[in-house]
């Protein structure tokens, strides 16, 4: 199945709720504009069959700091993919901003890992609102 060719899926796409969560790294992806694809093109496709099939509410993973004006590319496609999913007209548009994602991973990712590190150090700090940032 090519998940880029809504034919391959638009017959299948029907529900009440879509739920996104798509997307890969910058390692795995360093072309910029396949990660654009990825990141961004690719769920606001997935996201008008849907609401053309007459689904209703769409609930997309984003990310902590998506922002479409944002200097770094990660953050604004985040931001970008989340404004143009909120453009199409659904009932409800939720969009989930989780900080870094914890656990184990097959891959090694050298800013990831060094930042779990830092952030043990730091967790029992993160009270109020400063919980958004923990993993």
């Amino acid at each position: 199945m090519d998940l880029f060719d809504p034919a391959t899926y638009t017959d299948f796409l029907k529900a009440d709720h879509l739920f996104i969560c798509t997307g890969t790294t910058q390692a795995k992806t360093p072309d910029k504009e396949e990660y654009y694809r990825i990141e961004h093109d690719l769920p606001v496709q997935v996201a008008k069959v849907a609401l053309h099939n007459g689904v209703q509410k769409v609930i997309a993973i984003s990310a902590l700091g998506a922002n479409a004006d944002s200097k770094f590319m990660y953050n604004r496609g985040k931001g970008e993919m989340e404004r143009d999913i909120e453009k199409l007209g659904f009932k409800e548009a939720y969009f989930v901003q989780p900080a870094l994602i914890g656990g184990e991973r097959e891959e090694q990712r050298k800013f990831e890992s060094a930042w779990k590190k830092f952030q043990k150090l730091i967790d029992p700090l993160l009270i109020g609102f400063l919980k958004n940032i923990a993993p």
